[in-house]
């Protein structure tokens, strides 16, 4: 499993900060977070979510810093 923030903009609008999580098979449950797929040179196929949607993601956020992470299930 891998973790990236990808840093976005569309036009004019405001710059967003996307958390991205991807594995090595799809994650159960989780359409409504699926991104896509993509190649990966040495890993092969990974799936892609919006991290938001990933417990592994939550799980390391509240890890990091408890409050943020309760601030989000708020």
């Amino acid at each position: 499993m891998g973790i990236e923030t990808v840093i976005v903009r569309a036009g004019g609008g405001p710059v967003m900060q996307i958390p991205v999580t991807y594995r090595s098979a799809p994650l159960g449950d989780a359409e409504r977070w699926f991104i896509g797929t993509m190649q990966h040179s040495v890993l092969g196929t990974r799936w892609v979510y919006d991290g938001l949607g990933d417990p592994v993601y939550g799980e390391l956020v509240f890890r990091a810093d408890p409050c943020v992470a309760w601030a989000r299930l708020s």
